[in-house]
């Protein structure tokens, strides 16, 4: 587990906001397939690293937005989200 991983997690709402990178990473552990544990840890921290940015996210341009609680909070209200 990453930094940028707890945090994308953490706003998509796949954690709780108070787990800490080892909590986060055993209640993640049963929901990924074998296998998928290396892309998914690349692509979550690539996210985090360019869109979903510790200060100033990208909410707007995220891939992931419509299933992002914390992003459709960010962007309500600007023309992007109904």
């Amino acid at each position: 587990m990453d930094t940028h991983v707890l945090r994308v997690t953490k706003r998509l709402g796949l954690v709780p906001a108070t787990s800490s990178l080892a909590k986060a990473a055993l209640s993640l552990e049963p929901h990924v397939g074998p296998g998928d544990h290396g892309p998914l840890h690349l692509n979550l921290i690539r996210l985090g690293r360019v869109v979903c940015r510790p200060r100033n996210p990208l909410c707007a341009g995220c891939p992931l937005l419509a299933v992002c609680p914390e992003g459709k909070r960010s962007t309500k209200g600007k023309g992007r989200i109904a």
